[in-house]
């Protein structure tokens, strides 16, 4: 109650310059949505009844992509100034838990939470398991092999689960799809038996259930569906929706914000919008949500790091892994430097372009190998895809290297190469060392074309274009694909 006095007390502070002079152009809101989603059309309900209250324009911008990383990348790069807001989800706890190198919540503060949106068990009302006995009953006869369906592994409907399974003593698999659409849609279809999600993903659709929801009392709108919590099941889950700023925005703009966001989750048309999502119109400050955050945070940890989605191990371990391909390069160019100091092998210079061929399956082999094993609740785990992509890559290479022919000569034969093996150990080493500093995108940039044109590869448009293709491959198939971050450098 007295931090609510305290931001009424703020806001009758309108007039003092100070606050007048915040906004004098329009705010904008960036969420991570696509236009239509959830939390774009809650946006711009805000913008629109925010001029009930304040001289403010409010502009929505759609960033989405990465769970939340993009949205949150874009606001972090802005000035930290109170004009750019991030509409703020619980997801992004587990978003930030899920990427070794991205941003989390810690760098943003959250100014308020204005909507509690309850976790939902949902079933197929046509199948033969459509209760929460029934679902319960099914998973402990299947012994693990019941599916459970919706949106990301690591997400927040994935950690409702975990602590749903974990809570009833059952095991089963979790089956990410993306988007709520295309889950249910597999689960009328009858590829699970349970869609986690929120009541209003039934909303006009007869043929869902709602099995259980994850709230403190039933819902007005269900009033004959039980809570997880008078089953016996002591927990509570939902996907709360708020807006934060980029940490070191001013006292006096934030005051402003929390006090409009206050006025808006007081407003009726707003109540009234939110409840006709199924969902509970709230307003928790930074304080009061400070506390919980850090609750939420260790419990998604907790959850994830049971189930093997990520590892404290492992990822110490991983930020080393880009040793492991210099590593391999530099012992390989030993191996030829000694022969060729022995004077009597002579090899074809491209051997030495192989040998890099080689090491990057082998590269991403052993990064694979520090991946999670998270075949406990998927069908098939992380390193599933990277591994049978080096593991082919692997091969071609091994095969490409075995065509060249290795001729004993004399030692004034070899006395030429000699010279060559040096320049190119000169060369790995600087790639060794680039890769910590520049990154491996860049490092690997400048390794390959001068390797390229060592080879005799004369032709710099050719060059360069074969190998930023190769590296746009690597790029689109591991960091958009796969979601595996490859070293970044101390630049970013």
């Amino acid at each position: 109650m007295l931090s609510y006095l305290l931001i009424l007390v703020v806001g009758l502070l309108g007039s003092n310059p100070l606050f007048a002079q915040f906004p004098d152009r329009p705010i904008t809101i960036i969420n991570s949505n696509k236009p239509g989603g959830v939390i774009d059309i809650m946006s711009r309900k805000l913008a629109t009844i925010a001029t009930k209250y304040e001289d403010v324009t409010i502009v929505v911008e759609n960033v989405s992509g990465g769970s939340g990383a993009a949205a949150m990348s874009h606001v972090h790069n802005q000035e930290a100034d109170g004009y750019t807001l991030l509409a703020t989800l619980k997801s992004f706890i587990s978003a930030g838990l899920l990427s070794e190198a991205g941003l989390n919540l810690n760098d943003f503060h959250l100014v308020a939470c204005l909507v509690y949106d309850w976790e939902a068990i949902i079933t197929n009302g046509n199948s033969k398991v459509v209760s929460f006995e029934e679902i319960v009953n099914d998973a402990q006869r299947k012994n693990g092999r019941q599916r459970w369906l919706g949106p990301n592994t690591g997400g927040l409907d994935h950690l409702m689960a975990l602590e749903t399974w974990e809570q009833c003593n059952i095991q089963a698999r979790w089956i990410p799809f993306e988007g709520s659409s295309v889950t249910i849609a597999a689960l009328l279809g009858g590829n699970g038996v349970v869609y986690v999600g929120n009541a209003v993903d039934t909303k006009g659709r007869p043929d869902l259930r709602i099995a259980a929801v994850a709230a403190p009392q039933r819902l007005l709108d269900f009033p004959q569906v039980p809570t997880l919590q008078e089953m016996g099941y002591n927990f509570t889950q939902q996907m709360w929706r708020g807006f934060a700023v980029k940490n070191g925005t001013p006292s006096d703009r934030l005051a402003y914000l929390e006090t409009l966001f206050y006025k808006i989750s007081q407003d009726s048309e707003w109540q009234e919008f939110i409840r006709s999502s199924y969902a509970d119109p709230v307003f928790l400050n930074h304080t009061e949500m400070e506390h919980q955050i850090i609750k939420e945070e260790a419990s998604a940890k907790r959850l994830l790091t049971k189930a093997g989605v990520i590892s404290n191990t492992n990822t110490k371990a991983s930020k080393y892994a880009w040793i492991f391909l210099p590593g391999f390069l530099l012992l390989g160019s030993l191996i030829v430097f000694v022969a060729f100091r022995i004077r009597k092998i002579k090899i074809d210079k491209a051997y030495f372009l192989y040998i890099f061929l080689i090491g990057i399956p082998l590269y991403f082999l052993y990064q694979s190998s520090l991946f999670p094993n998270a075949q406990e609740i998927v069908d098939s785990g992380p390193s599933l895809m990277p591994r049978l992509w080096a593991s082919f890559l692997l091969v071609l290479s091994i095969m490409s290297l075995s065509n060249f022919n290795i001729e004993i000569e004399s030692s004034d034969d070899a006395k030429p190469s000699k010279s060559y093996a040096g320049i190119v150990i000169i060369i790995l080493i600087i790639y060794v060392a680039g890769i910590a500093t520049l990154g491996f995108y860049p490092s690997t940039l400048l390794f390959v074309t001068a390797i390229l044109w060592i080879l005799n590869y004369r032709r710099p448009g050719a060059v360069i274009g074969i190998v930023v293709s190769f590296l746009i491959l690597i790029y689109l198939l591991f960091e958009k694909t796969l979601n595996i971050n490859l070293p970044e450098g101390i630049f970013l």
